[in-house]
């Protein structure tokens, strides 16, 4: 029978201070290697609040004896307390444990012990509890970041290398990890009535806790890494020492040197962290030299750590690299990292290969290394030849570095160097993640986000997680290698994963199956099951972590393509309300919200209008009457005025398909009679027009590259402006009186402002429909026909003729020959686009109507 634990502190401050020392001495001992211990005592009043007391209250230059190894204790026992949970870490945070320990460290990297401190106390004795005092603050200090960082994140691997993975061909997001940490507080829904009588429910509880985390913790890093930090020139100190020192004191450097190296490398993540160490009464040369000089003189856990925090702070700073080591490139290190590569220690093996790795590529980015010659030379000199084999071997046969060996081959991938080209053959690589991921759990439900806190991340987690990175790498732009994935059987663990409790698992889970959905194949086979569609929406539900929901989303995306036999699945499960519902959560947060809100709420929607777009494009004209009835035009009018050009370009891309008409219906979804704005009006066909124009008109700079963002949004209001010209007579005049429309599709219409061939076919297009014979039995779908604009500033000496109302095809047809139409698209005979000249004879052929 188990004897309940209780918490000795706190403890009457009245006790003599050896009573003291004896009961943090033996709570230090009962808490090591146990959980449940360590979370009692980070629950129990007054605890933590003590230990903190004792650090600040006592912690002064005349401190000595007794009374310094109590501080030591306390501090000491608060790195012991620490754990890598929301719960564990927001106690820390919240009883200000960080910012003490680094108070801590301030004073004693500036404080010496004097001789003159008691005169019972030698000066070895004293030297001796202060050198020990050093190595508890320290101590403490990597254990409580790390485990910070390890929480809150970015991780090692997995934050960077999911934003490497292309989007498309044309646009890949950018490399290296985000320097915006700003991950402001989870926005509040206004329309969220999910509360209790007596207050939140458990999942409101859970966000707040989580977002004051993330509030606290950001505050905690930035006291120790920023260009003011106190701790950070005490850190920085302690790696500059003589390598002549006696034994003893060389020792004990090492020691120091080795925490250090250990708080960088598990915790140093952005460029911004990178400047605050290189400036902290220090330099880039000097910090260099200082770790590669640990590196050639120490052996064991100190030189690896060196080694891991050379990668961490001289990762992708190809600038910084090369005022280190010269113009010339070369270094002493990298022999050596080569050779502690064939360790028969595996975990130095690991870090040397990931710092050869790191390295190589920071110099083959940098601009200053551009010339192929040395590219190659600097691979040889660090031997990468058949490192991706070696990092295979690694993943297969040692479980406890499986998942930093595998974030390894998945940073290669990440830029777009072939496993095959070092060593591994992709068919050797699929069949070792196989193994990672059998024999897989089978988790049925996620384990409730209060529950969990308390505890560390799921077994295995990150060796999982790490391989289903690969996968979404290796298979973003490969179409053998998703073919070689289905054929290895690793779709269902794929799947399966979705439904893991680790988030990270949930959101690399879905990039990988995103990487898998481009392929056509594969979307018309595995990838029809419900098993897939389920999980999937349930991953859009609000009450899920937001990374989850945007890659989700985005997983979506393709699978709504109109060729999916998932897609009707999709539907039926709800998938278009969840997305829908996600395009309108954070329009009721306060202003003043962070950048890092902002951009994930714009990401999500940017997300949400692609898998729209995707779900509307072919579908039927029920489907786009239901689709409108949920976005509801007010709505998604603030799509179409949007500042964001990515927003913008599938907004348009939405309303192109919703004006679109089939052969059983003329008038569009957007004006059908069902889709009734609020008050019970009609979508005026006239708003629209004038959003085009407008639209047309502030991107008349961009229409030269329809590639670009701005580009591709002129291309989409034109294709949405072509089908509307196809409408009923009304909605045709509109889009020729409308002022400044004609003005930018003759813009569209000029070979010299208008470089790319789709946005002139498309404005060709607009002609040609407009030239179209109307139906003898048309209806209005406009209550109020505009009075016409003048468009003189197209020619100025022409007499453009009035229209009637309604206005006859030959009536349009003259009106569009008095503005210079038919003498421009004569011109557009010679086009150099095969298609733009087809549709610019089909348009001359709809002048022959006057």
């Amino acid at each position: 029978m188990a004897i309940a634990f209780s918490s000795p502190i706190p403890f009457p401050t009245t006790l003599p201070l050896p009573t003291q020392l004896s009961i943090l001495t033996q709570l230090k001992h009962a808490l090591i290697g146990h959980h449940a211990r360590k979370v009692v005592v980070l629950g129990h009043t007054g605890a933590l609040e003590q230990l903190v007391r004792i650090i600040d209250g006592r912690l002064r230059s005349e401190t000595w004896g007794e009374e310094l190894e109590l501080v030591n204790e306390a501090a000491t026992l608060l790195g012991t307390l620490s754990l890598p949970t929301q719960q564990a870490q927001h106690a820390l945070l919240t009883h200000r444990v960080h910012t003490t320990l680094l108070s801590a460290l301030v004073h004693v990297t500036s404080e010496r012990p004097s001789s003159a401190s008691s005169s019972s106390l030698s000066p070895v004795a004293a030297s001796s509890s202060h050198d020990k005092l050093v190595e508890g603050v320290l101590r403490s200090i990597k254990v409580v970041y790390s485990d910070l960082v390890q929480l809150v994140g970015p991780s090692e691997w997995g934050d960077a290398l999911i934003s490497l993975i292309p989007v498309n061909k044309r646009n890949q997001c950018s490399p290296d990890e985000s320097d915006d940490d700003d991950d402001d507080d989870i926005e509040e829904d206004p329309d969220d009535q999910s509360m209790h009588v007596d207050g939140a429910t458990p999942t409101q509880h859970s966000r707040a806790s989580k977002t004051s985390l993330k509030r606290l913790a950001r505050m905690a890093i930035t006291d120790l890494y920023s260009p003011t930090s106190s701790a950070l020139i005490g850190l920085a100190s302690l790696l500059d020492f003589d390598p002549s020192l006696d034994p003893h004191s060389l020792r004990l450097r090492h020691k120091r040197a080795e925490l250090v190296c250990s708080l960088f490398s598990s915790t140093v993540r952005t460029q911004q962290q990178r400047e605050a160490i290189f400036h902290s009464g220090t330099t880039p040369s000097k910090l260099w030299n200082s770790l590669v000089g640990i590196v050639s003189t120490t052996t064991g856990r100190v030189q690896e750590s060196a080694i891991a925090a050379i990668s961490a702070l001289f990762k992708n700073e190809g600038y910084t690299m090369k005022a280190c080591i010269g113009p010339h490139g070369g270094s002493p290190l990298f022999s050596t990292l080569n050779v502690l590569s064939q360790s028969s220690n595996s975990s130095r093996r690991l870090t040397a290969t990931i710092a050869r790795i790191v390295l190589w590529q920071t110099r083959r980015v940098a601009l200053t290394f551009s010339d192929p010659a040395f590219d190659m030379a600097a691979a040889d000199e660090l031997s990468l030849e058949s490192v991706a084999a070696h990092l295979v071997a690694m993943v297969d046969e040692d479980e406890k570095l499986r998942g930093r060996a595998c974030f390894t081959l998945a940073y290669l991938t990440a830029h777009h160097l072939t496993l095959e080209a070092y060593g591994a053959s992709n068919s050797r690589v699929l069949e070792v993640l196989k193994k990672v991921f059998e024999p897989t759990p089978s988790p049925t439900t996620r384990t409730p986000l209060l529950n969990a806190a308390y505890y560390e991340a799921p077994p295995n987690s990150t060796p999982i997680e790490a391989a289903l990175t690969l996968i979404a790498l290796l298979t973003a732009e490969s179409e053998e290698l998703r073919q070689n994935v289905k054929d290895k059987g690793l779709i269902p663990f794929i799947v399966q994963y979705l439904l893991h409790p680790s988030t990270n698992i949930r959101a690399a889970a879905c990039h990988a199956l995103r990487s898998l959905s481009r392929s056509v194949n594969l979307l018309r086979t595995i990838l029809v099951e419900p098993d897939t569609a389920k999980p999937l929406v349930a991953l859009l539900r609000k009450g899920e972590d937001d990374i989850v929901r945007i890659t989700a989303v985005a997983t979506v995306t393709n699978l709504l393509l109109e060729f999916s036999p998932l897609r009707a699945t999709l539907v039926e499960e709800g998938v278009i309300e969840e997305i829908v519902r996600m395009t309108r959560e954070g329009l009721g947060q306060k202003k003043g919200g962070g950048v890092s809100k902002k951009k994930r709420y714009e990401l999500r929607v940017v997300d949400a209008l692609w898998a729209l777009k995707n779900a509307s494009y072919q579908a039927s004209y029920k489907f786009k009457i239901r689709l409108l009835g949920l976005l509801q035009w007010p709505h998604f009018r603030s799509f179409l005025s949007s500042p964001n050009p990515d927003i913008l370009v599938q907004a348009f891309a939405i309303l192109r398909n919703l004006t679109c008409t089939n052969g059983s219906n003329s008038t569009p979804p957007l004006f059908n009679p069902a889709t009734l704005v609020e008050g019970g009006k009609l979508i005026m066909p006239r708003e629209v027009v004038e959003l085009i124009a407008n639209t047309l008109s502030k991107n008349r700079q961009s229409v030269e590259q329809p590639g670009t963002k701005d580009g591709g949004v002129a291309l989409q209001a034109l294709y949405s402006l072509v089908n509307l010209a196809a409408g009923d007579v009304q909605v045709r005049e509109m889009v020729m009186v409308q002022g400044g429309l004609m003005e930018s599709l003759f813009i569209g219409l000029d070979l010299q402002k208008s470089r790319h061939s789709e946005i002139r076919c498309a404005a060709v297009w607009v002609f040609i429909n407009l030239c179209q014979p109307i139906p003898t039995n048309s209806t209005s779908t406009s209550a109020r026909v505009p009075k016409s604009s003048s468009n003189t500033t197209l020619h100025p000496g022409s007499g453009v003729p009035d229209l009637s109302s309604p206005p006859t095809t030959a009536e349009m047809v003259r009106h569009l020959r008095s503005l210079g139409v038919h003498h421009k698209l004569r011109e557009m005979n010679a086009d150099e686009s095969l298609d733009v000249r087809e549709r610019v004879k089909d348009a001359l052929q709809g002048f022959t109507w006057d």
